[in-house]
């Protein structure tokens, strides 16, 4: 926060906050009362071309006991983060472009 790009490259979101109890700190620092979280899954085959280039050659949404795929990380993380200011503990999800859903 606050912080100027003084060089190209370099990264203004650098992290820090070291664990998940402080990002909450200064979510509520910041005024936060309350949150409904919404999760929205993109099911597009550009999971799969993605993957290619940032996943080790494999669809974003690859499934493995042994290891959890970029979403299930992404959304554990943020969920884990935004529970505490949910009120009733739900966190609704949505999936499109599957093969159901198309586009929609």
């Amino acid at each position: 926060v606050g912080q100027s790009l003084t060089a190209v490259g370099t990264n203004i979101n650098a992290d820090q906050y070291e664990t998940i109890e402080d990002v909450q700190a200064a979510l509520r620092d910041a005024g936060l009362k309350t949150a409904a979280l919404i999760v929205g899954i993109d099911f597009t085959n550009s999971n799969v071309q993605n993957g290619q280039y940032t996943y080790e050659g494999r669809g974003l949404h690859d499934v493995n006991d042994d290891w959890k795929n970029p979403y299930q990380q992404v959304i554990e993380t943020i969920a884990r983060t935004l529970s505490k200011f949910d009120d009733d503990g739900l966190i609704p999800a949505y999936g499109f472009g599957d093969s159901e859903t198309k586009s929609e």
